[in-house]
């Protein structure tokens, strides 16, 4: 879920507040996080802050830009209730790796905060398309769309600038990834981030789902959360759900739920 920052005064304690509130309602237990801006300096702050909610708190930070600021940057909030953390991994600070486990079903997760301008993205998709493997699942804002047409509602769709898309959906389909939601949603279309200031909608935010034989009982289902809100000036990203349930388990068995803005 890309949150356009939470770096001001309060409004990561702010974030952590809801997040936790959201957990206790089962909305989500595993939060992927993109563009909080936090600052390392305050490293210890933010770990001892998410504690204090019952998160366990795996951050990449992004590197202080010519203003002194940290703009981007993922992170994860897993509930330690309902996830045991195995191992992380910063690939980058736009892309980081968790394994958790859930009950003795274990995920491996990625979250991508994929950089805007079209030279560096670039460069970005090809410095993790080596990372992605079979058993993951991929979420986040990946700043392109996998078709214009479908995932793009403008003007004119088919001049939005979307470099870099042919690579990571050629990246994801060497392991078996897939966008599921554009599978549900067939020809529909559905947007989850909107441009203020030229009205487009695009799909940015997105889960590739794995197509392993492991995971043939898994029913993947996506969901907007659109009512998600923590503060006053919302992010111009819709969260996005998804909750992972295995078919064969024990009747009665509680539901998984990974939320990424979950992002994505």
């Amino acid at each position: 879920m890309n949150i356009n920052g939470c770096q001001d005064k309060g409004k990561y304690a702010s974030l952590l507040y809801h997040l936790n509130k959201w957990t206790q309602q089962s909305i989500a237990h595993v939060w992927g996080i993109q563009e909080h801006n936090l600052n390392p300096a305050d490293h210890k702050i933010h770990m001892r802050l998410a504690k204090d909610k019952e998160f366990k708190l795996v951050i990449a930070y992004a590197k202080q830009n010519n203003g002194g600021g940290h703009t981007g940057g993922t992170l994860f909030l897993i509930s330690m209730r309902h996830a045991t953390l195995i191992q992380s991994k910063e690939h980058d600070p736009g892309a980081l790796e968790i394994q958790v486990d859930f009950g003795g079903a274990q995920h491996y997760l990625l979250n991508s905060y994929t950089p805007v301008s079209t030279i560096p993205r670039i460069d970005y998709l090809n410095k993790i398309k080596t990372k992605l493997h079979e058993k993951m699942i991929g979420m986040g804002d990946w700043n392109c769309v996998p078709n214009v047409t479908l995932d793009v509602q403008s003007a004119n769709p088919l001049k939005y600038p979307n470099g870099g898309a042919k690579l990571l959906e050629h990246s994801m389909a060497a392991v078996g990834l897939v966008d599921i939601r554009r599978i549900q949603l067939g020809s529909e279309k559905e947007g989850t981030r909107t441009d203020i200031s030229t009205g487009t909608t695009t799909r940015l935010d997105r889960f590739y789902v794995p197509t392993h034989t492991d995971y043939d009982s898994v029913q993947w289902t996506i969901a907007l959360g659109s009512e998600l809100v923590w503060k006053d000036k919302p992010s111009d990203h819709i969260p996005i759900i998804l909750t992972v349930e295995n078919t064969e388990g024990e009747l009665g068995k509680e539901r998984e739920t990974i939320r990424e803005d979950l992002c994505d």
